[in-house]
């Protein structure tokens, strides 16, 4: 008996009752890769910048659109380095600020 699978719609043999059962799989796969690359620069140990970048691959993104780039740079002032700072109830103080783009592929379904 030869019987059309409507989820599929892939040919199958019903080799045991002959009667027609359905068959349903929500199993669905996906793949991602990623890159990332960081760079930093420090001068004379109290001034600061580090770069970074994320690269993410995935089957989830649309066609054209595979890739995403996710950049973000940080700089950095080490004030217990400065000599205005020289005390000795104050070893390390560090202002930073960052900005950067994030995101993920989680809120999309596949297919």
């Amino acid at each position: 008996m030869e019987v059309i699978n409507p989820i599929e719609g892939t040919l199958w043999y019903n080799l045991e009752d002959g009667e027609m059962q359905d068959y349903y799989s929500d199993y669905t796969e996906h793949s991602m890769i990623s890159y990332a690359m960081r760079l930093n620069y420090s001068y004379k140990g109290k001034y600061m910048i580090t770069a970074t970048a994320r690269a993410d691959g995935s089957s989830r993104f649309a066609e054209g659109h595979k890739w995403g780039t996710f950049p973000s740079a940080a700089v950095a002032w080490r004030i217990s380095e400065e000599d205005f700072m020289a005390n000795d109830w104050l070893s390390n103080l560090k202002l930073r600020i960052s900005y950067g783009i994030t995101g993920n592929n989680s809120a999309i379904g596949d297919y």
